[in-house]
């Protein structure tokens, strides 16, 4: 009772003045997330599990299974932590089987929910039976996270008796495991249709929570081990920690071409453009001084060339990147007309019509350049009429006069 007392006055306040300090931001937030929708037939299989966790696994097992031998639990401490964990994956569960009869209520959801996952929208009974297959075939996964909750969770169960360092080492690889058994059921709907940010975001923070542990487990057992035990586990982490480095000994001079920079060393991520496109990249070093203005620039997909001018400059522009647009503001309204504002922009050859667009967006520069020709069927006669601030090589910054 005490220990919960001191975390609600920690809390109750922390929370308050969190919110009190956002406030601004939650006023205008607006997100993608568009309520719960049920994972039924995409479990995380074990072996990708343990691909991603294996290396804080292996201390975090390791730790709270010798603190379990040592120290002993009593089998209603083991009850309890299994009681607990029994009934965090049977409400996970039943929210699913929940959310899934009331989709049986909303047909239109039902159907791209099945067309998304590959199957026809009459085709749920096929859907159920496929999804309790494959999770059964992949149960290795949620077999994990239920094993280390249970211990974390036991371990909990005897905070009393064996003090509170211990106690919240175990109740972050609780909350690890809440993080990451969440998305085995039920996930946030966005407009990918699947539980994938869901995995990232909560994947994310568990991996954070459970680093600390392991730490702290790994390092308790480097200290307290003796013997041959001790020598055995400081040889197995050893081994663990070597596995887990593989990735980025192997990607690291796979993604700097073996270490021999093309263009040079730097920390100038924007260099790139200036080594491609050596006038695009004297046009953007000067857009970068000049004063601060809104730039209209070609748009385009994601993850492309497009918003290229903004990225560099820092300058605002009339839109980025639409894909991304809708993720951060989760409504495509902010962003409404602004697409095909910019085209008209660049296409028209009527000047009221252009003018109207500059003043609406406020826009101070026109950027002219590879991309903008490649892009529109350009007519740049009507720009001008403003001010040939910059013109070298193939890039044209034409600056509306105020």
């Amino acid at each position: 009772e005490a220990l919960l007392e001191q975390a609600v006055l920690l809390a109750v306040p922390l929370v308050a003045a969190s919110l009190l300090l956002y406030w601004p931001f939650y006023l205008g937030f607006s997100s993608q997330a568009g309520g719960l929708l049920p994972n039924l037939i995409t479990p995380t299989r074990g072996a990708h599990l343990w691909v991603m966790f294996g290396p804080l696994f292996v201390p975090l097992f390791t730790w709270l299974g010798w603190r379990w031998r040592r120290d002993g639990l009593s089998a209603d401490e083991v009850r309890r932590g299994l009681g607990w964990m029994l009934a965090g994956t049977g409400t996970l569960v039943l929210l699913a089987v929940l959310l899934t009869l009331a989709l049986r209520l909303n047909t239109d959801l039902t159907g791209s929910l099945l067309v998304m996952q590959g199957y026809a929208p009459d085709e749920m009974g096929a859907f159920v039976r496929d999804a309790l297959a494959r999770r059964w075939a992949h149960l290795g996964g949620a077999l994990t996270l239920f094993l280390l909750g249970w211990l974390a969770a036991s371990r909990l169960m005897a905070l009393p008796r064996r003090g509170r360092v211990e106690g919240f080492v175990a109740a972050l690889v609780l909350l690890g495991v809440a993080l990451t058994l969440t998305p085995e059921f039920i996930y946030l709907r966005d407009q990918f249709g699947t539980r994938m940010n869901t995995v990232f975001k909560f994947y994310y923070q568990a991996w954070l929570l459970w680093s600390l542990a392991a730490a702290f487990g790994a390092a308790a057992l480097w200290e307290r081990l003796t013997g041959w035990r001790q020598r055995a586990w400081q040889l197995g982490l050893m081994a663990v920690l070597l596995v887990g480095l593989a990735y980025p000994l192997l990607a690291y001079p796979a993604r700097t071409n073996n270490f021999r920079a093309p263009g040079g060393w730097t920390l100038d991520a924007s260099a790139f453009l200036a080594r491609e496109n050596p006038d695009e990249g004297l046009a953007l070093a000067w857009l970068r001084q000049a004063p601060v203005g809104v730039v209209a620039e070609a748009v385009g997909s994601s993850y492309s060339r497009y918003a290229r001018v903004s990225m560099a400059t820092g300058l605002p522009t009339v839109l980025g990147w639409p894909g991304h647009e809708l993720q951060w503001r989760g409504d495509a309204m902010p962003q409404e007309g602004r697409l095909g504002d910019v085209k008209t922009l660049y296409e028209t050859r009527d000047w009221e019509t252009a003018r109207a667009i500059i003043q609406r967006y406020n826009i101070r520069y026109v950027y002219v350049g590879p991309l903008e020709r490649m892009t529109y069927v350009l007519d740049e006669t009507k720009f001008r009429r403003f001010a040939r601030t910059y013109d070298f090589g193939s890039v044209v910054i034409y600056e509306v006069q105020p």
